[in-house]
Order: structure tokens, then C-alpha cells, then sequence
């Protein structure tokens, strides 16, 4: 997606952005996920990182597990909102804003992918991509009506064989309490 997609003379990188942002669904899913890419490997992510306004679209998921966690038909970017972003400053500080650029890779590339009925009857979708001396662990919730997807949390695995083994199997038993 060029600039003069949708762009409007001086609009800022996050005015384009958030213009763009609602488009990315009805996209073909690699001219989305390169948008995306390109905005969170750009300077525009890490300063939207530092005071988190809105939500910001990190990845973009498969029909078949946007599907499988209630999204309508045509959702299926996974946005991470500002209280997300603060939440994830707090308990995950050593991710820096450039590290959420491999969110995609994990939703892509996951070892395993786990689907977790909560309370409520809403579905979340664990990626996990062990990539042997670390990976990461995305997990992607939809909305109760099925209308938006957020990103609820992204976090390391640890280097630790023994402390990876543990929390993939920790995970991996989300499922089996449907």
C-alpha cells in the first residue's frame, strides 16, 4: 500500500495509520500484513508505544482462526489497544517496540496453536513458536459480538528448555478444558 492510498496531504504517519487501519481487512492478506509490517517495523509503532492512543493493528490472522475464535466474516486484523500496550509496558518490559514485529512470524510460523474457551463463551487463539533456545507466545481474543480483534497478550519464552517445556505444556492444557 502506497502513500496515496487513502492519504490526505499533511497527515502524519499515525493520521495514516489510523485512516488506513479499517481498510486492512478488506485487503488482500499480504498487501495487509506488509502494511502492517512496514508500520510497526517503522518509528511510528515504538512513539505510538510510548503514550498509547487507540488501538494500533499488529497482526493479521488466517480466516480459518479468526473464524475459529467468533470473528464476522471479513475481520480479521488483531489490533493491540493502548490499555493492552500499557499492560504489556508493565509486565513485559524487556519487549521492545521493535520485537512486536515478529508477532506476525508467530501467528505464521506457530509450533502450536491452542484455542481457549473463556468464561464469558468468547475464544481465544494462543500462538506458540518454539524456536528451540526461545520463541514467543501471541494470544489473539475476539469480541463478544465477533466485530474486532485485539491482542490480549505477547510475551518470550524463556531460553530454558525445562522452563519452555513447562509453560507450552501449561498451555497446550488451555485446550483440553473445553
Amino acid at each position: 500500500v502506497d502513500k496515496g492510498f487513502a492519504y490526505q496531504p499533511g497527515a502524519t504517519v499515525a493520521d495514516t495509520v489510523r485512516a488506513l487501519a479499517k481498510k486492512l481487512d478488506s485487503l488482500p492478506r499480504e498487501v495487509s500484513i506488509d502494511a502492517i509490517q512496514s508500520w510497526v517495523n517503522a518509528s511510528v509503532f515504538a512513539h505510538w508505544m510510548a503514550a498509547p492512543e487507540g488501538s494500533f493493528p499488529l497482526v493479521r490472522l488466517p480466516d480459518a482462526d479468526a473464524v475459529a475464535i467468533g470473528a464476522k466474516d471479513g475481520v480479521r486484523v488483531a489490533h493491540l489497544s493502548a490499555e493492552t500496550a500499557m499492560k504489556q509496558m508493565r509486565a513485559h518490559p524487556e519487549i521492545a517496540p521493535e520485537e512486536y514485529a515478529l508477532a506476525q512470524q508467530v501467528v505464521d510460523e506457530a509450533t502450536a496453536r491452542v484455542i481457549e474457551t473463556q468464561a464469558t463463551g468468547t475464544r481465544d487463539m494462543i500462538y506458540v513458536l518454539d524456536q528451540g533456545d526461545g520463541g514467543h507466545v501471541l494470544i489473539v481474543k475476539a469480541t463478544v459480538q465477533g466485530d474486532a480483534l485485539y491482542v490480549k497478550t505477547f510475551y518470550r519464552l524463556r531460553r530454558s528448555q525445562a522452563a519452555r517445556d513447562r509453560e507450552i505444556r501449561r498451555l497446550l492444557k488451555k485446550e483440553e478444558k473445553k
